[in-house]
């Protein structure tokens, strides 16, 4: 269910709102819509106690408004993924995604200004910021992933450092009504990283459609006009406290005279200049057409009696980036949305790796609200009651109101990695030594995770989820391999009882290590691992693995299982699980670590892999069927998936010599 804001006035009309014991009964007449005029007009039929005073029930003179709405704030995608409320409800989703490794880049925008950052909108040539990329440019090239890559030879020598104007401009960037982000972050996949603000909050728009006119064309130009006029108006509350940003819409139109240039912000598309005669004629024809038209959006007396909230649709919305934990002064940067039909996909490339940012999202919207008065027509008395004819007459009142929709921060990171592929070696006749290989694995995890030292409780904040206990994104990276090693010299069944640990990294840029480990014949040890990527993130751990070297006079072995967790099975069977739009599913880790066969010479693997397995678990899933069954949250229709796990072997020319 999406967060309710609740608007009200200050000032209340106690005839709508109150509850009088004195008037016996109410009658309203059809309302009638008087377009010469810009007005609703009403009769209604008060009957009230004999001896009462209907001036005491009802306030002849004064004017009244009402802009009583219930606006309908975007969730955290993260809380209704899970029950796929997101697909009937407004949602929102701020997220982080690192691509890939660019080292060069990373050290050059460290050092200089963020405003002065590439920004994906402003990174390739097209029809929507060909004027601001002719005003200013850091590079002469189309920016993609490539020249990235090679930061230092293709794009640093042709720098251009932005003067301070230009830094002020890129302060505030303003995406009009009629910007395709579809279109604008169509280079997106070239950047190595970038925060993602998307949310829904789409109204369709019966007034504010009027300024985009082909005849009118002022839509941008009023958002710009908003933004410069003064905000004084303090009429309204917000869930009971007062609300900043109120401006009444005719007075926009028929007052607004911003300049909206890009000499101080950047705009995109851009935006044709017109005469002063143009602006005033498309003004004066917006202010007849909007006036006229809302006679059909606002609510009648009797409406507003029956306690109907007024109808609303937005204006804009404004995304404040703070940097930092807080929105405590003022934004870096802030970026206008012009297009409130559809879902907002804003994507941030100006940002650097471990840095916090916190993205402010507002809304502004149009409340079709009504002014009206109170006018007595005439009153007859009998010996019981007395009963009142009251003209009502009501005009529409919009006001643009500044409502706060989200905040969220959000560290620029990599997922952490997936633990590595472990295996333990051990030759003939070896010297009470075995060997462990640790690898990267390729893939991605979805789990919670899993703290294993003190020091990861510093880390927290910089994996998404991990601090609040819920599901943590891990994957695969191409990194140099860096692993961390814990081991215990007695039985051990959880993560934090270890007896030593130590790191082991390869300096020379290859993704595994082999570790020589020094055993006592026919001991068990205990070992499990992490895997540690370029960003000193850790995976979730490793099985424990219970390691023993049996030892005689002629021969030596390597014996290898996996340390059971207690209530294991609790842990690892789920009958049930919700999840959202996309179902992924792949079999367990101990089921797809590499099983090596006994004998093998390690220098070579010709011929072998027929001896080659999967999986250390007792019951292996390869070759067996499952059935999985989903049911719809919202209808209840099931449909069953049957799924055979199964090991292909494809053995090449090179396999058979």
């Amino acid at each position: 269910m999406a967060i309710k804001l609740t608007l009200s006035d200050t000032n209340t009309d106690e005839f709508i709102i109150g509850d009088n014991n004195a008037i016996r009964e109410i009658n309203f007449t059809d309302a009638t819509l008087d377009f010469q005029n810009n007005q609703i007009v009403q009769t209604i039929i008060v009957t009230v106690d004999r001896g009462v005073d209907v001036s005491s029930v009802v306030s002849f003179g004064p004017t009244f408004y009402n802009h009583a709405a219930v606006i309908e704030a975007p969730e955290d995608f993260s809380f209704l993924a899970d029950k796929e409320a997101h697909k009937q409800s407004n949602f929102f989703r701020i997220n982080n995604d690192y691509l890939y490794d660019a080292d060069e880049y990373r050290r050059f925008i460290n050092n200089i200004d963020h405003r002065a950052i590439p920004s994906v909108y402003l990174s390739m040539n097209s029809q929507q910021n060909q004027h601001e990329l002719d005003y200013y440019t850091p590079f002469s090239k189309t920016l993609n992933s490539q020249k990235i890559k090679n930061f230092k030879e293709e794009l640093e020598p042709l720098y251009v450092a932005p003067s301070n104007s230009v830094i002020g401009k890129y302060s505030k960037m303003f995406f009009g009504s009629k910007y395709s982000f579809g279109l604008g972050n169509s280079n997106l996949s070239e950047f190595p990283w970038h925060n993602k603000v998307i949310f829904s909050a789409i109204k369709e728009q019966k007034i504010l459609n009027i300024l985009k006119e082909e005849e009118i064309d002022l839509y941008d130009v009023v958002i710009s006009d908003y933004l410069d006029h003064p905000k004084s108006d303090t009429s309204l509350n917000l869930n009971g406290m007062g609300v900043g940003g109120v401006v009444d819409l005719f007075n926009l139109i028929e007052q607004g005279n911003s300049e909206f240039s890009n000499e101080d912000m950047v705009i995109l598309p851009n935006y044709e200049k017109r005469s002063s005669m143009e602006k005033s004629s498309a003004r004066w024809a917006a202010s007849l057409n909007l006036r006229s038209t809302s006679l059909l959006t606002i609510r009648n007396l009797e409406q507003l009696y029956d306690g109907e909230n007024a109808e609303y649709e937005y204006l804009f919305f404004k995304i404040e980036k703070y940097l930092g934990v807080g929105t405590n002064g003022s934004p870096i940067q802030t970026y206008i949305v012009g297009d409130t039909t559809g879902d907002v996909i804003l994507s941030d490339t100006q940002v650097n790796t471990r840095g916090t940012y916190t993205y402010l999202v507002k809304a502004y919207a149009l409340i079709h609200g009504s002014g009206y008065s109170y006018r007595l027509i005439g009153e007859t008395n009998d010996t019981e009651v007395s009963v009142a004819e009251i003209q009502v007459s009501m005009r529409p009142s919009l006001k643009i109101v500044e409502l706060p929709f989200f905040k969220k921060q959000i560290v620029v990171t990599k997922k952490p990695p997936i633990p590595p592929f472990v295996k333990f070696i051990n030759k003939s006749n070896s010297k009470n030594t075995v060997r462990v290989l640790l690898d990267l694995q390729r893939g991605e995890q979805l789990s919670k995770f899993i703290s294993v030292t003190p020091e990861d409780s510093s880390i927290l904040n910089l994996i998404t989820g991990a601090s609040t206990g819920k599901n943590v994104e891990f994957e695969y990276s191409n990194n140099a391999g860096k692993y961390e090693i814990f081991k215990s010299f007695s039985k051990i069944k959880n993560y934090n009882s270890y007896d030593t640990s130590f790191i082991s990294e390869n300096k020379n840029g290859n993704s595994h290590i082999v570790l020589n480990e020094r055993m006592r014949p026919n001991k068990k040890y205990y070992y499990f691992f992490r895997t540690i990527n370029n960003f000193d993130l850790p995976s979730n751990p490793s099985p424990i693995y219970e390691v023993e070297l049996v030892k005689d006079a002629d021969d030596s072995k390597v014996l290898v299982s996996i340390v059971e967790f207690e209530n294991d099975e609790d842990k690892i069977f789920q009958p049930d699980h919700k999840f959202g739009q996309f179902m992924h599913i792949s079999p367990a880790f101990m089921q797809v670590q590499l099983e090596f066969p006994q004998e093998y010479d390690d220098d070579t693997y010709k011929k072998l892999l027929p001896k080659f397995n999967l999986g250390y678990a007792d019951e292996s899933v390869w070759g067996r069927k499952f059935k999985f069954r989903i049911t719809s949250n919202n209808t209840g229709r099931k449909i069953d998936f049957n799924i055979i796990f199964d090991i292909v072997k494809r053995e090449s020319e090179e396999n058979l010599k």
